[in-house]
């Protein structure tokens, strides 16, 4: 791992593989050394998918600084994503936050969001943080993402809110189309479907 030549860069990899799966407890500081100085975005990127599986604080606090310190797309959209599927309570907490960040690059606040898609895992509390930081959402294409994720969560709340993003005209027609092929694909009674029709 020491050596940052391109050429070594497939054998690298291979170390942090056999790394990533030897349950080492000394694995996720190799990793996150990695995972913040390895020349090549591949070998990074691996590293990091490696810590996404790991719960303690050195693999939260590196897919979190990763994220704030990396220029390299690939590597960002990656730690995005390890970070919103990491089972750490802490790593919730830095996917919000990311959500949150007008700063963010567009792409990863929807990678973010996109993390709480998992409805095994995503919790009514994480439904209801989605659909109330909604509000605080300037970007369209974030705010759909957002109308997505509650659409495939499904429940009574979450459905009454995508119909109210359906009937609100003061939405981006890209959320309340989102909001509808969700409703929809769980075959909303045809009643309920005339009376939206004639509102919007």
């Amino acid at each position: 791992l020491a050596k940052k030549d391109a050429c070594s860069a497939p054998l690298r990899r291979t170390v942090v593989y056999l790394l990533g799966q030897s349950g080492d407890n000394d694995a996720p500081a190799i990793l996150r050394d990695v995972a913040l100085n390895d020349s090549e975005p591949e070998v990074r990127s691996t590293a990091i998918q490696y810590l996404a599986r790991s719960p303690s604080d050195i693999a939260v606090n590196t897919l979190d600084e990763v994220l704030r310190t990396s220029t390299d797309p690939q590597v960002q959209r990656t730690a995005a994503r390890a970070l919103a599927s990491n089972p750490s309570p802490r790593a919730r907490q830095s996917v919000r936050a990311l959500i949150e960040r007008t700063d963010a690059p567009e792409r990863l606040r929807i990678e973010a969001v996109g993390g709480f898609e998992d409805s095994q895992r995503t919790t009514d509390e994480d439904a209801a943080y989605l659909r109330s930081v909604y509000t605080k959402i300037d970007n369209p294409r974030v705010k759909a993402r957002i109308a997505r994720v509650i659409g495939n969560l499904g429940g009574d709340a979450n459905d009454q809110w995508l119909l109210g993003l359906m009937r609100n005209n003061d939405e981006p027609l890209e959320v309340r189309t989102a909001a509808l092929s969700r409703v929809a694909s769980r075959k909303m009674p045809i009643v309920d479907a005339v009376k939206l029709y004639g509102t919007v």
